[in-house]
């Protein structure tokens, strides 16, 4: 998740099988987790740019090269 934006953004969690076995998710099956944490400093830095403007579900942008693309 990153901070530095000033538009409302969702949470994305991509998932890539880099396995030999396929992976089968059910409905409600948990897997992830996000904690929340106070800053106590502002955040500081470059937003990334890889989900800009993206207010539905999408296909993962795995072209994305951080520090890159900002």
């Amino acid at each position: 998740m990153d901070g530095n934006y000033n538009e409302l953004r969702a949470t994305t969690l991509e998932m890539k099988n880099e396995g030999n076995f396929s992976i089968i998710l059910n409905y409600k099956d948990p897997i992830g987790m996000i904690t929340f944490a106070e800053l106590k400093e502002p955040v500081e830095g470059q937003p990334q740019s890889q989900y800009r403007g993206q207010d539905g579900v999408g296909a993962p942008n795995m072209n994305f090269i951080p520090g890159k693309d900002i």
